[in-house]
């Protein structure tokens, strides 16, 4: 057991390497859908009612709006949208956390201790062939 650890421990180390960058990818992808989702949604509206192209003007491209019934939009200063940004982003990883490399796995995985669990199992091996082996007994002549 301690030498197939020992010779395997690489390796599971880079599939939960490989497992960690598919979770992050999947995740992103996940984002990305559901920032198409909102873009097709919004797309959809603006087919559907072209006069929300009016009440967009003042948030995207900063253009009074002339219509009286129209919602004040409230004026946003930069450094409130930075925090904002910052906020969005500590959420945004707090969420996208891969799951972890067990501690044993990560104390093997290291070249010395994997030299170490190496030369324990050999001895192991030899040990129980030498002890437990079979042994030919000679049958005494008669």
């Amino acid at each position: 057991m301690a030498v197939s650890l020992s010779m395997l421990s690489g390796e599971w180390l880079d599939l939960y390497t490989i497992k960690s960058k598919l979770y992050q990818v999947e995740q992103r992808n996940l984002q990305i859908e559901a920032l198409n989702r909102d873009h097709q949604a919004l797309i959809d509206k603006i087919h559907s009612n072209p006069d929300i192209l009016k009440r967009l003007d003042k948030v995207v491209l900063g253009i009074e709006a002339n219509d009286s019934n129209s919602v004040p939009v409230p004026a946003v200063t930069s450094q409130q949208l930075q925090k904002a940004k910052a906020l969005l982003a500590e959420t945004d990883s707090e969420k996208q956390t891969a799951p972890p490399t067990s501690r044993w796995l990560q104390r093997c995985g290291g070249s010395r201790a994997r030299l170490i669990l190496f030369i324990a199992g050999a001895g192991l091996i030899t040990v129980s062939f030498v002890c437990f082996g079979k042994v030919k007994c000679s049958k005494p002549k008669v």
